[in-house]
């Protein structure tokens, strides 16, 4: 296995408590706010984000990714994103000129991307980008296909999906997401495929970094964003297969 290449934080117990509090706070706000259709504004992307789909504006990672996008060449490549969610990301790279296949397990998140599609088409035709929307568990109901880029900013919290707004938040009791993604992930790259995704500190990191080895692939942090309640890291997902790799 690589040696990892961000630096675990070692948070005092005086952080830990401010962090919990503070999470403790804003879930309240996060549920009654989460429970109706709301509209969300992210530079030229307009959004209706409906209940129980995730929120990209409550939250750092969607906007800590998008940023990160923007130095990326998207015009014309094939792009895939998994648990697109509100179709932000997937919109983004739809608007750079991408031929964009957006998908969800959560079949309320798939009708949800199609109305963002629908919202966001003129800028979405202003580059001659393209989406296509898939309801599939990861790679389920995807063709095998080879893909430019591969998106992810993926639920990470151990725990049982109950309801299809759980998908947002939890990656199965044994890490299922990350296990199946990793086992299956092979099949959709080629040897200059960009694998991105984020992920926050308070995801068992050292786990799914297991798993990635299990499969051959290294997980290498090329990005860090910190703020008052959580680290996020960018990682940069590679095959140990793949001969030829994209350095940025």
């Amino acid at each position: 296995m690589s040696t990892p290449d961000y630096k675990p934080l070692h948070k005092s117990p005086f952080q830990k408590f401010e962090k919990k509090l503070l999470e403790k706070l804003m879930r309240p706000y996060v549920r009654w706010y989460t429970s109706r259709k709301r509209s969300y504004k992210w530079n030229q992307i307009r959004l209706q984000v409906n209940p129980g789909v995730f929120h990209p504006g409550l939250f750092f990672s969607t906007k800590i990714l998008l940023n990160y996008l923007k130095g990326i060449d998207f015009k014309g490549y094939k792009t895939l994103e998994l648990g697109a969610g509100s179709g932000i990301v997937s919109i983004y790279a739809a608007s750079k000129g991408a031929n964009v296949l957006s998908t969800d397990i959560n079949p309320e998140a798939i009708e949800n991307i199609k109305e963002n599609i629908l919202l966001n088409t003129s800028l979405i035709r202003e580059n001659t980008g393209f989406i296509a929307v898939v309801e599939s568990d990861l790679f389920s109901h995807i063709e095998k296909n080879k893909f430019d880029y591969i998106l992810l900013n993926p639920p990470f919290y151990r725990g049982e999906i109950k309801k299809n707004s759980d998908y947002a938040w939890y990656c199965g009791l044994e890490l299922n997401f990350f296990s199946s993604l990793f086992k299956n992930l092979e099949n959709y790259i080629h040897d200059e495929t960009l694998i991105l995704m984020i992920i926050s500190e308070d995801a068992e990191l050292q786990e799914i970094r297991k798993l990635a080895d299990a499969s051959h692939f290294d997980m290498n942090c090329i990005h860090t964003h910190k703020n008052i309640l959580e680290t996020n890291f960018i990682f940069r997902i590679q095959s140990r297969n793949q001969s030829i790799l994209i350095s940025k």
